[in-house]
């Protein structure tokens, strides 16, 4: 009796193991999903953070562009691009003040230089829609260089793309 019962004990035993086993490779692969979301949550948010800072600096330029009209029936901001270097004029700090050229090329220097500072592989260009006759009507449009699940950088800048059309 004392053989079966030791016997028992000895599968009770084995079992357990397994058991442990089987409840650890589990938990592995429960702990590794887990972890692979959190990654795409990281990933996801630093998306977010682009098309945040695009959606600003779009607002920025509008911003801009209204506060100087007359620029924009000079057609100062006609044709905007991050490409294109900018005059940043010292009339910033003159008694004198700046003309209406002068500010909008401020403006362009400012926000083509935080378009490429604050996003990377940022490219930002302004252009005027003449369809329209009636209104000035603009076209922004924001792209930026970041690599998602293996696109290349061409294929990334098409996919990563902010675009607003205001009129002003």
């Amino acid at each position: 009796m004392q053989q079966r019962a030791n016997c028992k004990m000895h599968k009770v035993q084995g079992v357990s193991l397994i058991e442990t086993m089987i409840a650890l490779t589990l938990l592995s692969i429960g702990i590794f999903g887990q972890v692979r979301s959190q990654l795409e949550s990281v990933s996801t948010n630093h998306s977010s953070y682009y098309r945040l800072q695009a959606a600003y600096l779009a607002n920025e330029i509008v911003g801009r562009m209204r506060l100087n009209p007359a620029g924009v029936d000079a057609g100062y901001y006609d044709s905007v691009s991050t490409t294109t270097t900018y005059e940043n004029h010292s009339c910033r700090s003159s008694s004198g003040g700046c003309t209406v050229q002068q500010v909008a090329a401020i403006d362009l220097y400012d926000w083509t230089t935080s378009a490429t500072d604050f996003i990377p592989g940022g490219e930002a260009t302004v252009t005027r829609d003449t369809n329209f006759t009636d209104q000035a009507v603009f076209n922004i449009n924001i792209s930026w260089t970041r690599n998602y699940k293996g696109l290349s950088e061409s294929d990334s800048a098409k996919y990563n793309k902010f675009s607003m059309q205001v009129g002003i």
